[in-house]
């Protein structure tokens, strides 16, 4: 019943808030997942130094 009442999006439409935010979310997914495989121990080590500026930001502000 679903597919008979939607459409495919022409050349030109606008696109919704969440298919753009989904976008930018699979593109930044792309590029964390290749940095993980490069290099497991860095990448933890940026997620953690990220995790605890964005906690002292939070605390500080």
């Amino acid at each position: 019943m679903m597919t008979a009442a939607s459409s495919r999006n022409e050349t030109g439409d606008q696109t919704g808030l969440v298919s753009e935010a989904f976008r930018i979310s699979h593109a930044m997914a792309r590029y964390r997942r290749r940095y993980k495989a490069w290099s497991g121990s860095a990448y933890r080590l940026t997620k953690a130094t990220l995790i605890g500026a964005l906690a002292a930001f939070v605390y500080w502000v």
